[in-house]
């Protein structure tokens, strides 16, 4: 079972500051569910799309250097 991690604890598993993280949750580039007032992130889904972003990023460099 994934554990799931609170605002604070998301901002601190990918490296940004808490502002940053509740703005990424807001715009949805972070998937997660919100109750109430509270955002809930799955951590294995979180690590899923970091290593989906990570991916594209490289990609997209990849394709920028060719061009």
């Amino acid at each position: 079972m994934s554990k799931v991690l609170n605002v604070k604890e998301t901002a601190q598993h990918i490296g940004r500051s808490v502002n940053n993280t509740l703005t990424m949750l807001h715009t949805g580039i972070i998937p997660a569910i919100r109750t109430d007032r509270r955002w809930m992130v799955s951590q294995d889904v979180l690590d899923d799309w970091l290593i989906k972003e990570s991916d594209r990023q490289a990609s997209q460099r990849k394709h920028d250097l060719h061009q």
